[in-house]
């Protein structure tokens, strides 16, 4: 519990005069204002409960009364001050410290003091993006595995931190109403049901190791609404979105008026529910612009910039359905390149740091799903900031979506692959297979295509002992057919009597692709690709 300690109370007051009663009331009425004035407050980051990163330098920040006198001590293992500045700003920075199971007692002092119980020291990860980091736990297949593993104690050093959704125009220093959580049935059933499948993982992976979880998504959003607002302005992957923006605020008058009708008739709509005692709808959400939820940099500012400088060992990003148009997938490489080294970048400045820390950025690659016409479009993009953005990774989840649900339930998986990658990239773990089948190479040979891969595992495996499945062949004409696949010598080897002299290889090139059977031995899917660089139907930028 956290608990709130004034180290300077007022006074009992004495005397029976009238005067000298009204003098002493004014007195302690002074004294409580000075004290409420007084009053160190920590971020909400700082709560009962909490997990702090291990091995890294650790940032404490508040607010107090300018230039009060805050001290910071964890334990009996480290203290540090500072004075609140002008504003009454203050923060304070611990040094690194071990992994620490055993609860720990962090200590915030200035005219009043805190204490923060139940403190652990481990892994700190933030799971960010939108509806499908933010399905929660109890709405997955595996929940009721989870139930039985929460009554045995297996989520016992797992803490859960989840962010409400707040739209702002500048960055945050904090987030009202949130706070540290201990894995209970109670907790984790309304949590990012991937980050619990990820904490498990590394929790199973890194034993004694207390693993902190902090979520941050929304549903329905565009990554622009997570992009900083330095990104915004002056990103390279940004210029489309600020043509489009510029383009809506024009639009608003209109769209304003609009809205305003439906909202007339959402408030009848409403009225009538009640009288009905049926539930009310939802009410209409206003255009794009200052007041939309999702507008540009809105959700950064209020869901990120407040949790830096927290130290943490890095993020799982789950999103892209949003940006899976012919408008939006272009560009989105280039957005998320800007979004990530910004994000990096300002978690830097929040610390004081001229060195950006190039912490691990865990892409989730969009999953099968029947609706759209650009998702494979997407997913390449997804693949491209992965291989141009340092210390980032991506995850295959080609087999784990639903063609019917663009939410899939099925979450285990993507949350298991999370924590493989991250123990690789994060951790540097060797001897380990954390991705599937990735392109290599194609050569071409007597009517035959003949595929390499890389992160073979164990070898090249398909999870029903047929033939592989899923390729197509396409000739100089650019017309695809479905192509005969069989695994031979590691390699795949693809022919089509519909393409006699091919010249492209696809795989798994749909937004719904059916029945994959490919995989490594260490049952992992390989990766959807392509070889040619033709453009997409309907579409007169998309090209390689």
């Amino acid at each position: 519990m956290i608990k709130n300690h004034l180290r300077h109370g007022p006074q009992r007051l004495h005397g029976s005069q009238r005067l000298t009663d009204i003098l002493c009331l004014a007195c302690l009425f002074a004294g409580m204002a000075a004290d409420a004035r007084a009053k160190v407050t920590p971020a909400a980051l700082f709560s009962d409960h909490m997990v702090l990163q291990q091995g890294k330098p650790l940032c404490v920040w508040g607010t107090a009364a300018p230039g009060e006198r805050v001290e910071v001590s964890l334990g009996t293992r480290a203290s540090a001050s500072a004075t609140a500045g002008v504003t009454g700003e203050w923060m304070i920075g611990l040094p690194p410290q071990p992994v620490i199971a055993e609860p720990q007692t962090l200590r915030i002092r200035g005219e009043n003091e805190i204490r923060i119980e139940d403190v652990l020291v481990g892994e700190v990860w933030i799971g960010s993006g939108q509806s499908n980091m933010s399905i929660t736990t109890r709405e997955s297949s595996d929940w009721e595995s989870v139930r039985k593993e929460i009554a045995g104690g297996e989520y016992s050093r797992v803490r859960m931190f989840q962010v409400g959704w707040i739209a702002a125009d500048s960055p945050l220093r904090d987030i009202a109403g949130a706070r540290w959580r201990v894995a209970e049935e109670s907790s984790v059933r309304n949590f990012s049901a991937i980050m619990v499948y990820f904490a498990r993982a590394l929790q199973r992976a890194r034993p004694g190791v207390p693993i902190g979880i902090i979520q941050s998504a929304v549903g329905a959003t565009n990554a622009h609404a997570w992009l900083p607002g330095d990104a915004f302005e002056n990103g390279k992957g940004a210029a489309h979105v600020r043509r489009w923006y510029r383009e809506q605020l024009e639009k608003l008058p209109g769209e304003n008026k609009i809205h305003a009708e439906k909202l007339a008739e959402h408030g009848r709509a409403v009225a009538k529910a009640k009288q009905e005692k049926t539930p009310p709808p939802r009410a209409p959400e206003p255009p794009m612009g200052p007041q939309s939820k999702r507008r540009p940099t809105c959700l950064y500012n209020g869901m990120i910039a407040p949790l830096q400088p927290y130290a943490i060992r890095g993020v799982a990003w789950y999103q892209g359905e949003n940006n899976s148009s012919l408008q939006w997938a272009g560009d989105y490489a280039a957005l998320m390149e800007d979004l990530i080294n910004d994000w990096r970048g300002e978690w830097a400045r929040a610390a004081r740091s001229d060195r950006p820390e190039a912490f691990p950025f865990l892409i989730v690659q969009l999953p099968n799903y029947k609706t759209g016409n650009v998702w494979p479009l997407l997913r390449e993009q997804q693949e491209r900031v992965a291989k141009n953005v340092p210390h980032t990774a991506l995850v295959c989840a080609i087999d784990a979506g639903d063609a019917e649900d663009i939410h899939p339930c099925n979450k285990a998986p993507v949350g298991e692959r999370l924590a493989l990658a991250a123990r690789a990239l994060a951790y540097g773990e060797t001897g380990i297979v954390w991705s599937g089948p990735v392109l290599r190479d194609v050569s071409y040979d007597a009517g035959k295509a003949i595929v390499s891969f890389g992160n073979t595992g164990g070898g090249l495996v398909t999870a029903d002992g047929g033939a592989p499945r899923g390729f197509e062949l396409a000739g100089a004409d650019g017309k695809f057919s479905p192509a005969s696949a069989k695994i031979t010598e590691g390699k795949i080897v693809l022919e089509s009597g519909d393409v006699p002299g091919p010249v492209a290889v696809r795989y798994a090139w749909a937004n719904n692709p059916e029945n994959l059977n490919l995989y490594n031995k260490e049952k992992l899917p390989a990766f959807p690709f392509r070889t040619d660089g033709w453009k997409w139907p309907g579409s007169t930028t998309w090209a390689r």
